[in-house]
């Protein structure tokens, strides 16, 4: 057995905390607990999801996707309201590929509240979005049909399009009225399709 294998839980989280924050030996400790996707490292790793330091923030939502049980779905829908912006796009990629269709009123609290200081971090929750459609993120994702960011304008156009309803149809018509021609692209794109999808 290599001494690898043979090393305990215990021993890859103190080994964990005693590497270097950001070092490559952390990296190496993410891929071996993500491997084993044991249940015991879920509470050890949340700690490290509002980390100032971005790698380990988004090593610890790999943890936790790899875990994917409902104790790591609950800490990383947590994450979208206090980590940095470049773990809040991890975790919401994670919650997508999880299928987690719970966390979509955590990720539309976390665009209304947190909107603008994630940059570009928020495309992720809006692919989010894409990803698991609610109808209550209708009037957030038709304040992002406005953005000056091209993939945030797509990103929202294109959740509006899988979110069925008037209130998305009515989100995008408005959007196609109101914006130059140039804004408004993707929304005149997912309306016309949506529109021949109805």
């Amino acid at each position: 057995m290599t001494e690898k294998a043979a090393r305990s839980e215990d021993q890859l989280l103190a080994a964990w905390r005693a590497a270097a924050p950001g070092s490559k030996e952390r990296g190496r400790l993410c891929l071996e607990m993500a491997a084993r996707r044991s249940p015991t490292t879920v509470a050890p790793m949340a700690e490290y999801l509002a980390d100032p330091n971005d790698k380990d923030g988004v090593r610890a939502v790999v943890v936790l996707r790899h875990v994917g049980n409902a104790e790591a779905v609950t800490e990383l829908k947590r994450s979208l309201a206090t980590a940095p912006p470049l773990v809040v796009a991890a975790a919401a990629r994670s919650l997508a590929e999880l299928g987690a269709r719970d966390a979509a009123p955590d990720l539309i609290a976390c665009l209304e509240r947190r909107g603008d200081e994630l940059g570009q971090s928020r495309v992720s929750v809006i692919q989010a979005l894409w990803r698991m459609p609610h109808v209550s993120a209708v009037p957030v994702l038709a304040r992002y049909l406005r953005s000056r960011g091209r993939l945030t304008r797509s990103g929202a156009a294109r959740a509006l399009y899988k979110i069925d309803g008037p209130e998305s149809l009515a989100a995008l018509q408005a959007a196609v009225d109101d914006q130059a021609w140039w804004m408004s692209r993707f929304s005149r794109k997912a309306l016309r399709l949506k529109k021949g999808r109805g």
